[in-house]
């Protein structure tokens, strides 16, 4: 929609909320986000998806724990 009707033009999408993505991909210092993004072509959808991978075996094993 964003890409499609308001911009007309490719949008990324960048620090994607922790809830919709897996508990493997790193946590921001926010607490909130994750580093995810997604660039999404008007009528193609999403061409590139991306994550890092959370490396800190402590920050691994609290999300790990949460679910």
């Amino acid at each position: 929609y964003l890409a499609d009707e308001i911009y007309k033009t490719p949008v990324i999408i960048y620090d994607h909320p922790k809830e919709v993505k897996p508990f493997y991909v790193r946590q921001n210092d926010t607490g909130k986000t994750v580093a995810a993004f997604d660039v999404i072509v008007p009528k193609v959808g999403a061409v590139i998806r991306g994550s890092q991978n959370e490396e800190r075996i402590k920050m691994l094993n609290i999300r790990y724990s949460d679910l």
